[in-house]
């Protein structure tokens, strides 16, 4: 997978992601014997509908990323520029809120991808850095994110519905990009 095969959402992408993300939200947790089925299903139920898909989709802070190949969508990344967390010090922040591959994507490079193309989202923004949380038992993403430059810096609570769920705050402080190198046309 290149870089190309990532593109932007728009509106008409709504059903797309709302199927990509309970799909793959449910494949990454449902196994898990630290969860509440329940409460992943309700929080998916709120969380991936249309409608509220279609609403963040609106929001001019928020960016939807999807990789794609031969018109099959296997992945997505959800960014919020300017948000932050008490613990986050930088000045331009950027979320990663959602990274996520359908399952027979994973280990294969994939991932990797989509996470550099958020990072030049960040950069392109003006992001000082990326930040998201992660699940405390979800070794196989914390491992990931390690790998690629993020630091644990804390903890908050993710609601999962009826659940509270500890989730760690990772950062990955990001330098600017060149004035050349932000216009250049290649």
């Amino acid at each position: 997978m290149k870089r190309s095969d990532i593109r932007f959402a728009n509106i008409k992408d709504s059903e797309i992601l709302a199927e990509l993300a309970a799909t793959t939200f449910w494949d990454t947790y449902h196994k898990n014997p630290n969860v509440n089925l329940k409460s992943i299903r309700e929080y998916m139920a709120s969380a991936f509908s249309v409608e509220k898909i279609e609403e963040e989709l609106s929001d001019k802070n928020t960016i939807f990323l999807i990789a794609e190949k031969n018109e099959t969508q296997f992945g997505y990344a959800k960014l919020i520029l300017g948000s932050r967390e008490k613990i986050i010090s930088s000045k331009k922040p950027v979320e990663i809120s959602r990274i996520y591959l359908r399952k027979e994507f994973l280990k294969r490079g994939f991932g990797s991808v989509l996470l550099e193309k958020c990072l030049d989202v960040a950069k392109a923004n003006d992001g000082d850095s990326v930040w998201l949380s992660v699940w405390q038992f979800n070794q196989n993403a914390i491992r990931f994110y390690e790998k690629s430059g993020f630091e644990k810096i804390g903890t908050h609570t993710f609601h999962l519905a009826s659940s509270r769920e500890t989730d760690f705050i990772m950062e990955k402080k990001i330098e600017q990009i060149s004035y050349v190198r932000k216009n250049r046309n290649i």
